[in-house]
């Protein structure tokens, strides 16, 4: 799951309003990189009663693990044309780049 900020709202309003992908599954492509379709996503809340979640693949994320606590997070954001006005990732721009993750102690 990735929370960022909705660039479609920053650049109208300069509100900044969430925005979440997800990659429910992936695939293992070799032993350190995990890869798999990202989905824009909206809905309600999972404790209150409403309408289904909408999800759209939108894109790519990928995991190039170098240790047990780290690892390169690269993503591809491409939605496809042609999306009802409705969809979460309608007009959505492409968005690429990558971040280096590490894990966190508690």
């Amino acid at each position: 799951m990735w929370y960022t900020y909705d660039p479609r709202e920053l650049a109208s309003s300069g509100r900044a309003k969430p925005l979440w992908f997800v990659m429910p599954g992936g695939n293992w492509t070799s032993p350190t990189r995990l890869t798999g379709t990202a989905y824009v996503t909206n809905g309600v809340p999972f404790n209150q009663s409403g309408s289904s979640p909408r999800n759209t693949p939108a894109g790519t994320f990928t995991f190039d693990f170098s240790s047990a606590g780290a690892a390169t997070f690269t993503y591809n954001i491409v939605p496809p044309a042609n999306l009802a006005a409705s969809d979460p990732a309608y007009n959505l721009p492409a968005l690429a780049g990558s971040k280096p993750i590490q894990r966190q102690s508690f």
